[in-house]
């Protein structure tokens, strides 16, 4: 995660030193590196993240629980309008048979 929110600084870094090479003029470049990612681009990654850690979460627990807890785990911040099929594939994830699903889907 600490990567992906620094890659947009890291080519930026990158940008900045191929035109330090070429430029004439080296505090013209120097100003144009920024430290912080855009703020639009580290909200996505922190919200795709977030989802990525309660899958995780959730195909590590037992399948007796696997129900309660995708309703605690799996809360408003995340899309709720593919809900089943979020927790169709968390189901396909552990290894839980399709005859299983449906009876689970259903409750």
């Amino acid at each position: 995660k600490t990567l992906l929110l620094k890659l947009p600084v890291l080519e930026g870094d990158k940008k900045t030193l191929t035109s330090r090479h070429s430029s004439s003029n080296p505090a013209t470049s120097l100003s144009a590196a920024s430290t912080i990612p855009p703020a639009m681009y580290t909200k996505m990654v922190n919200k795709e993240f977030r989802k990525l850690e309660v899958m995780l979460k959730l195909v590590g627990s037992p399948k007796e629980l696997l129900i309660e807890m995708f309703r605690v785990q799996w809360d408003n911040s995340i899309n709720t309008n593919t809900m089943a099929s979020d927790f169709q594939t968390i189901m396909n994830l552990k290894g839980i048979p399709r005859n299983e699903q449906s009876s689970m889907l259903e409750s």
